[in-house]
C-alpha cells in the first residue's frame, strides 16, 4: 500500500488507475503528489492546493473533511480563483458549472 496526497493508504491498482487519467507520459514519472493545502477565507471553502504540472486541483469544502480533485484547471484560472474576494462564488461559476471541462473526483479520507 502506497500514500497518495498523505492521507489514505492506497494500493498500487489504484494508484495507476489515478495515474492513468492524467495520461500514459505521466504514468512511470508521477509518484503520489503531495499538495500543499493553502488555507483561504471563504464561507464555503476551507483549503485549496495546485500542482501545475498535472493541472490538478484540491479543494476542501467547509461542510465535510472529503477532499475533491478538479482536473484540467490552467494556472491563470487557479490565480484568478485565489485572487476572487468571493472565492465560493467564482468556485462555483467558472468550475463547478463546467464538470465536462474540470472533471472531478471526490476522494475518501
Amino acid at each position: 500500500m502506497l500514500k497518495l496526497f498523505g492521507r489514505k493508504k492506497r494500493s498500487k491498482r489504484q494508484l495507476s488507475a489515478i495515474f492513468t487519467r492524467f495520461g500514459k507520459k505521466y504514468r512511470k514519472k508521477l509518484k503520489p503528489l503531495k499538495l500543499k493545502h493553502i488555507k483561504v477565507k471563504s464561507s464555503t471553502i476551507r483549503s485549496v492546493a495546485y500542482h501545475p504540472e498535472t493541472k490538478l486541483m484540491e479543494i476542501r469544502f467547509k461542510s465535510g473533511n472529503t477532499p475533491y480533485q478538479y482536473q484540467n484547471v490552467p494556472s491563470k484560472l487557479y490565480n484568478q480563483l485565489m485572487g476572487a474576494s468571493s472565492k465560493g462564488k467564482f468556485f462555483y461559476k467558472n468550475i463547478r458549472s463546467q464538470p465536462q471541462k474540470y472533471p472531478y473526483t471526490k476522494l475518501s479520507t
